[in-house]
C-alpha cells in the first residue's frame, strides 16, 4: 500500500536547518533567496528511485545519493529502505561551493577529484540532516556508502518503496539555483 503523505514540513525544515548550518561557515552567505520546495512523484524503475539533476540545472552536475536503514542488516541486504537523501550540485560552481565551506585539499580542476568531494558533502548533510531528523522522534538511521555520478543515477537508489512522493528543496547561491537537496522519508520510522 502506498503513503500519500509524509510529514514533508518537517523534513523541508531538516533539509533547510542543515543547508544554513553548512552555508554559515562561508564567509559572506550565498543564499540569495529563500528555497523553493517541490513535493515532486518518485520515478521508480525496478523496485529503485531514478535520480537526475540535469534538467534542474539545464547544465551539468554533481549527483549524489544516501539511503537510510533500519538495521546493519537491511542495509548489507539493500532492503527496506527508510529515507533516501540525495544533493545535487551544479558544477560550475561546485569548486566555489565545497572551498567555500572548508573543502579544500582536492584538485579543483580534476572533475573526479570534485566529485569525490561533493560526495563527503553528501555524507555531512546527511549526518546532520539525520540529526535534526532524530530530535523530531525519528529513529536513528543506519546510512549507506554515498553512490556518486555525474547528471543523474540512471540505476536509481534504494528508497522506501510505498513511498511515490519526495521532497525536493532548491538553494539560490550567488543569484542561480546551484544546490539542490531531495529527500523521502518513510513516516512510520518515527
Amino acid at each position: 500500500m502506498a503513503i500519500e503523505k509524509f510529514d514533508n514540513e518537517l523534513v523541508e525544515k531538516a533539509i533547510v536547518e542543515t543547508a544554513k548550518e553548512m552555508f554559515q561557515v562561508m564567509p559572506n552567505p550565498p543564499m540569495t533567496n529563500d528555497p523553493v520546495t517541490e513535493i515532486c512523484d518518485v520515478i521508480e524503475y525496478k523496485g529503485r528511485m531514478r535520480i537526475t539533476s540535469f534538467d534542474k540545472f539545464q547544465a551539468s552536475s554533481f549527483v549524489t545519493a544516501v539511503s537510510f536503514y533500519g538495521d546493519e542488516d537491511n542495509l548489507k541486504e539493500e532492503k527496506n529502505a527508510r529515507a533516501t537523501l540525495t544533493v545535487s550540485v551544479k558544477e560550475e560552481e561546485a569548486v566555489r561551493l565545497l572551498t567555500g565551506i572548508g573543502q579544500k585539499d582536492f584538485d579543483e580542476e580534476d572533475a573526479e577529484a570534485v566529485l569525490e568531494e561533493c560526495g563527503k558533502l553528501s555524507v555531512a548533510f546527511a549526518e546532520k540532516f539525520q540529526t535534526h531528523l532524530s530530535k523530531s522522534g525519528y529513529m536513528k538511521f543506519v546510512m549507506s556508502e554515498p553512490i556518486k555520478t555525474k547528471n543523474s543515477i540512471p540505476q536509481g537508489v534504494n528508497f522506501p518503496f510505498k513511498m511515490y512522493k519526495y521532497l525536493e528543496v532548491q538553494f539560490e547561491l550567488w543569484r542561480n539555483i546551484c544546490f539542490i537537496v531531495s529527500a523521502v522519508v518513510d513516516p512510520t520510522a518515527k
